[in-house]
């Protein structure tokens, strides 16, 4: 009865059931498909893999590129694990239906000219909550000046 007492008195630890999540999406205004190319590295046991992922985004869509549920150590900053968890090098390219480079954007140069896809002031951002969750999902718009060279 004492055990069955302690399994049903405590709380489950706030990693398992997250509180918070996080969604980021692009809205491709553009009027053209693009495609996304970022590289992520799988750590395994006895080699590193690195490969690319590709997500192509039809063009005047609205799109989910990653979600997360994440715990209450990203409350102060719920922008990082776009950094951390799908952008796993410091670069995100951005190409054409006909993969023409059109444009690479670089954590590093986040406060540079021009609408920068890793600085957070060039994303909305939309709260919400329910009896549980709290909700956030950040949009970064591409518009067609924001493609042209």
């Amino acid at each position: 009865l004492l055990c069955a007492f302690a399994l049903i008195s405590c709380d489950p630890p706030e990693y398992l059931y997250p509180k918070n999540k996080i969604m980021y999406s692009f809205n491709n205004t553009s009027g053209q498909t693009i495609i996304l190319k970022s590289k992520s590295v799988l750590k395994g046991v006895y080699d590193t893999i690195d490969r690319y992922k590709y997500m192509t985004i039809p063009a005047d869509s609205n799109f989910l590129i990653f979600s997360i549920d994440a715990t209450e150590y990203y409350n102060k900053n719920l922008f990082d694990p776009f950094f951390n968890h799908y952008v796993v090098e410091d670069t995100m390219f951005m190409y054409s239906e006909d993969s023409v480079l059109l444009k690479v954007w670089t954590e590093s140069n986040r406060f540079g000219e021009g609408k920068q896809l890793f600085n957070e002031s060039y994303w909305t951002k939309k709260s919400w909550t329910d009896d549980y969750y709290i909700y956030t999902e950040y949009t970064f718009e591409l518009m067609p000046e924001d493609i042209q060279k």
